[in-house]
C-alpha cells in the first residue's frame, strides 16, 4: 500500500502501536505529538494521504485540530482515534468533518479497513475521490466485546 500517514497522538505508546499496525500494511508513517505539531508539519510541506488523530490531547485538542485540517485541506481524510465513543462524541467528530472514528486501542483489522476506505475515497495521491455525502462510517465496533474500561 503506497501511502503516507500522519499519526497524531500525545501518547508515545498509542503512536507506536498504531505505527506498528500501519507499518505492517506497508504504509509510510510520520508522527506528531500534538495538534500544533501536526499542523506545522503539513503547513511546512509534508503531504500525508491520511491522518490518524487522537481526540484528547493537551494544547490544541483533537476536535479543534480536526476543524483546522478540514478547513485547510478538505480532501484530506482524518480518522479520529478515541476511547470515548459516546453519541455526542460521534456527532461532534462528524460535525467537524472527521472521515471515520476508530476505537482506542485500535484493532489492527479495523485500522486496515479504515485506511482502505479513506484511501479509496481520496483516490490517487494528489487527486480527489468522490465526495459522496455519506460521512464517516464509524469503525468503532469492538473486536472482542465491550469490557470494562473501554
Amino acid at each position: 500500500m503506497d501511502a503516507k500517514v500522519l499519526v497524531v497522538d500525545d501518547s508515545i505508546v498509542a503512536r507506536m502501536s498504531l505505527k506498528s499496525t500501519l507499518r505492517d500494511l506497508g504504509v509510510e508513517t510520520t508522527e506528531a505529538r500534538s495538534g500544533e505539531e501536526a499542523l506545522a508539519l503539513i503547513e511546512g510541506g509534508y503531504a500525508p494521504d491520511l491522518v490518524f488523530l487522537d481526540l484528547t490531547m493537551p494544547g490544541l485538542g483533537g476536535i479543534e485540530t480536526l476543524k483546522r485540517l478540514v478547513a485547510s485541506w478538505p480532501t484530506l481524510p482524518v480518522i479520529v482515534v478515541t476511547a470515548d465513543l459516546q453519541e455526542r462524541t460521534r456527532v461532534e467528530v462528524r460535525g467537524a468533518g472527521g472521515f471515520d472514528i476508530v476505537r482506542k486501542p485500535a484493532d489492527p483489522a479495523i485500522v486496515r479497513d479504515a485506511v482502505a476506505r479513506a484511501l479509496d475515497r481520496k483516490g490517487p495521491r494528489g487527486g480527489e475521490g468522490p465526495s459522496g455525502g455519506e460521512g464517516p462510517s464509524s469503525s468503532e465496533r469492538p473486536s472482542g466485546g465491550e469490557g470494562p474500561g473501554r
